[in-house]
């Protein structure tokens, strides 16, 4: 799909994500690499949108929230060797998405295509 990005920055300012289990719960549940790891700070919650934060804790309760240090002031990526999982995003069809986000649309339809697949699954069985 298409670069839907609005650039308002909320899924670099606020990462969940849990370092003690190295998991990673902004695309899916995915292992937390080292080198992405590394750039992530403890996120500022003072502004973090309540209906996400709450979305994300009422699936992990354990989620800590992080910012990487990447993320400029005007809410765009500032380095130049982007991890895969930051070009990849949102690759999973259960990815959490602020409200607003522009990659709604996308995880919508990723989400709705799963759905079908465990229909037809279950359809077989």
């Amino acid at each position: 799909m298409g670069n839907f990005c609005k650039k308002c920055g909320r899924c670099c300012k606020y990462i969940p994500a849990n370092m003690e289990k190295k998991i990673l719960y902004r695309d899916g549940i995915k292992p937390l690499e080292d080198d992405f790891a590394l750039l992530l700070n403890p996120a500022d919650l003072t502004n973090i949108d309540k209906n996400y934060q709450e979305m994300v804790l009422a699936c992990f309760a354990d989620a800590q929230f992080y910012t990487c240090t990447y993320l400029s002031s005007n809410n765009e990526c500032t380095n130049p060797e982007k991890p895969q999982i930051c070009l990849d995003f949102p690759s999973a069809p259960f990815a959490f998405i602020p409200d607003g986000c522009g990659y709604e649309g996308e995880v919508f339809i990723k989400n709705e295509a799963q759905k079908q697949k465990i229909r037809r699954l279950k359809e077989e069985i």
